[in-house]
């Protein structure tokens, strides 16, 4: 079996000073030969057959420009077949997010299931639809994990809203929606076309808007995988007091080792028990363990009601 070409960006995530970076097709050759546009359909109308009969761990939503759209419900789409797909969603009134494709689509599941067992963290799938006309899905927003999209139809322009003084990417080790994050004067922007993709480093603050005459239909793969940052949460440290720089680093950072800890902890001048570091780190990457574990098996943290 072929192993998917997006491994590399997975396996080596290492980002410039920018936190942003592109790759083309080449890195989802694999996913982008076999998940036509057609078959991205019938993956859409499979998983909103087995949302209707209650089989697996799929979600649908609805969004208009960052609001819930409650007026379309997954009823809508019951007239869809693979024939009529790309012209009926033309007169969607919003924006569609669906999760778990991971559990439906083989070749999505191969890239997922590799990703677990030779790297020991989950990745998951979920797909947007876009409609043309200013019926976008989120405003700007920050996500607490690693994002890779590929793009399957039509086209999106990505927006990293830049600070104004150091003029990098604008970060936070939360999420945040809030309403002082949504205007920005200058921004990097790239456009995303079929078959080309863009990976996108935790905690940097991105939209993405709908453009063209036609629908968008993307991939998102979130991975998943613990970072230091993480860890200390679970370890009890307050993280309020580090500077942004520091919580970048910590955020980024994935390589947990007891050394590795360590010299943070030095560089930080923190006083901490080194017997209770290595028990929470013990516990914190066995809870991890088996949540990425569950999450591959069943595309949700068991945690999720």
């Amino acid at each position: 079996m072929n192993t998917p070409l997006a491994i590399s960006a997975v396996s080596d995530f290492n980002f410039t000073e920018s936190g942003v970076f592109r790759f083309d097709s080449r890195e989802f050759h694999h996913l982008q030969q076999n998940l036509t546009a057609l078959k991205v359909c019938e993956l859409i109308l499979q998983i909103r057959d087995r949302i209707k009969n209650k089989i697996g761990n799929h979600g649908f939503y609805s969004f208009l420009n960052g609001v819930p759209y409650a007026d379309f419900k997954i009823e809508e789409m019951n007239h869809l077949t693979p024939e009529n797909f790309m012209m009926e969603i033309h007169r969607f009134p919003c924006s569609i997010k669906i999760t778990g494709l991971q559990l439906v689509s083989p070749e999505i599941r191969s890239l997922t299931q590799f990703v677990f067992e030779k790297f020991g963290f989950a990745m998951t799938c979920n797909l947007y639809l876009t409609p043309a006309g200013e019926k976008n899905c989120f405003t700007y927003h920050i996500d607490p994990h690693k994002v890779f999209i590929l793009q399957i139809w039509g086209q999106k322009l990505w927006h990293f809203p830049l600070d104004q003084q150091t003029h990098r990417h604008i970060f936070s080790p939360e999420v945040i929606t809030a309403e002082e994050h949504q205007n920005h004067s200058k921004t990097f922007d790239l456009l995303i076309e079929k078959g080309q993709g863009i990976a996108i480093s935790k905690g940097i603050l991105h939209k993405a808007i709908q453009t063209g005459t036609g629908p968008s239909i993307h991939l998102s793969f979130a991975g998943l995988q613990p970072d230091v940052y993480d860890f200390f949460k679970f370890a009890g440290i307050d993280t309020k007091s580090f500077d942004l720089k520091t919580l970048h680093n910590l955020r980024n950072d994935c390589h947990l080792s007891s050394e590795r800890i360590y010299q943070y902890i030095h560089e930080l001048n923190l006083k901490y028990n080194d017997v209770y570091l290595e028990e929470a780190l013990k516990r914190f990457l066995e809870f991890r363990a088996e949540e990425a574990l569950f999450i591959t098996k069943f595309g949700r943290n068991y945690k999720t009601p």
